[in-house]
């Protein structure tokens, strides 16, 4: 399967399950991520820059946040988790 026909297919299941389960579909992350995709897609079957789209993806959003937590746990104070009773004294 050559790039173009994978997208076409991914496009086509996106609107699918969009179309499909949309009203059953109430989570905006999951609403956001199809759109994402398919504006990906479609930029790329149009010669059209992709990264503007593909940063739009809930997955990066999600890993930034994530990143960013850590980088505050990181720089302020470490989670309890990895804090052992003989740092407490």
């Amino acid at each position: 399967m050559q790039a173009k026909e994978l997208i076409l297919e991914i496009l086509r299941e996106t609107n699918f399950v969009s179309e499909t389960f949309g009203a059953q579909i109430k989570e905006e992350k999951v609403q956001q991520s199809i759109a994402a995709i398919n504006k990906a897609c479609s930029a790329f079957l149009n010669g059209q820059e992709v990264e503007p789209r593909v940063d739009q993806f809930v997955r990066k959003e999600m890993e930034e946040e994530v990143y960013e937590e850590m980088e505050l746990w990181g720089k302020f104070a470490p989670p309890p988790e990895f804090v052992s009773d003989s740092d407490k004294q």
